[in-house]
């Protein structure tokens, strides 16, 4: 049986929180302008591909009750990703569902709870979610899988501020 096991960062390069204002239907704070960069790095060489399409963005999102929701199936905000494994082989994908991102000077954090949705196509309103932290999958003759990436961004305990943190994968062929 052949192993591979390859670690995929996701940076979340930055979460620039300024320009505090009320949301008048509201009484949370609301941040104007919010920037949330994803980018893919291959950790270990592999013989499967993994290219970052698309950025996951908070543009235009409006939080609901101090939460930031991005659909992986419905919001154009989604991050995405096509991966490249051998034909007809099986891979296993596991990922950390929910993080807690701290501002540069460690004063104010946010959480992230990841989501995801999987499909052999690109379409995301027909993608398939994962609602665990490990997926199986099984490639067919193209070798490709596309995948998206949203999730709920806690910002009750956002102050303004640069967030860092990162979305972790694991893959294996098994």
């Amino acid at each position: 049986m052949k192993i591979f096991q390859s670690v995929v960062s996701f940076l979340i390069l930055s979460f620039i929180l300024s320009g505090w204002t009320e949301v008048r239907a509201q009484s949370i704070p609301y941040k104007e302008e919010i920037t949330l960069s994803v980018s893919a790095r291959i950790v270990a060489s592999s013989p499967i591909d993994i290219i970052t399409l698309q950025n996951m963005t908070v543009q235009g999102v409006n939080p609901q009750n101090n939460l930031i929701y991005i659909s992986p199936i419905s919001s154009p905000n989604a991050g995405l990703l096509q991966i490249n494994a051998e034909p007809y082989s099986n891979v296993r994908i596991k990922y950390v569902m929910e993080e807690t991102l701290l501002d540069v000077d460690g004063n104010s954090s946010l959480t992230v709870e990841y989501e995801l949705s999987i499909n052999t196509l690109r379409d995301q309103g027909s993608s398939t979610p994962v609602f665990v932290g490990e997926v199986d999958l099984l490639f067919d003759e193209s070798g490709t899988y596309f995948l998206w990436l949203g999730g709920k961004i806690d910002i009750e305990n956002a102050e303004s501020g640069s967030f860092t943190g990162q979305f972790t994968f694991e893959i294996e062929y098994i």
